[in-house]
C-alpha cells in the first residue's frame, strides 16, 4: 500500500467518527480557550493596576523633586539648605522604601490570588468538560471501533 493510498484511507475513516464525538471535542477546546483567555486577562488587568501604582508613586516623587528645587532656590543660608536637603533624603528613602514593601506585598497577594482563581477556573472547566455526557450508543456503531463491535455480536 502507498502513502498516498493509505492517506486516503486513514482520511475516509476520520468521516466515521460520530459528529457528536467532533462537536464534544471542539467544545472542549472552546472550554479551556475561554478559561486560558479570562486567565489572561485577570493577570494582564492586575499588571495594569500594579504599573498604575508605580507610576502615581513616581509621579508623586517627581512633585517632592520639583518642590525641593523651590525650597532650596529660596534658601540663601547653607545651613538651611542643607536641612531641607537631609529631611528631603530622609523622607525619599522612606518614601522608596514603603512603596517597595507595599508593592511586594501587593505583587504577592496578586499571585495568590491568581493561582487560587487558575484552579478554581481549570477545576471547572475541568469538571464541565467531564460532565459532558457521550455520545449516544445508536452513534457509536459509525466508528471503525464500533462496526467491529457490532459484527462480533
Amino acid at each position: 500500500m502507498t502513502r498516498q493510498t493509505r492517506s486516503i484511507l486513514e482520511a475516509s475513516e476520520l468521516a466515521t467518527v460520530p459528529s457528536e464525538a467532533i462537536a464534544s471535542g471542539i467544545e472542549t477546546i472552546r472550554k479551556m480557550s475561554e478559561t486560558w483567555s479570562a486567565m489572561h486577562s485577570n493577570g494582564l488587568s492586575r499588571m495594569l493596576k500594579r504599573n498604575e501604582e508605580a507610576l502615581g508613586f513616581a509621579s508623586r516623587r517627581l512633585e517632592d523633586d520639583r518642590r525641593l528645587l523651590d525650597q532650596l532656590s529660596e534658601q540663601s543660608d547653607p545651613a538651611s539648605a542643607f536641612r531641607i536637603w537631609n529631611g528631603f533624603l530622609l523622607a525619599m528613602f522612606r518614601d522608596y522604601s514603603e512603596e517597595c514593601q507595599r508593592q511586594m506585598m501587593r505583587f504577592g497577594e496578586d499571585f495568590r490570588q491568581a493561582g487560587t482563581t487558575m484552579q478554581d477556573r481549570i477545576r471547572m472547566a475541568a469538571e464541565d468538560i467531564v460532565m459532558t455526557p457521550e455520545p449516544r450508543p445508536e452513534t457509536r456503531g459509525n466508528s471503525k471501533e464500533g462496526k467491529l463491535e457490532a459484527g462480533a455480536a
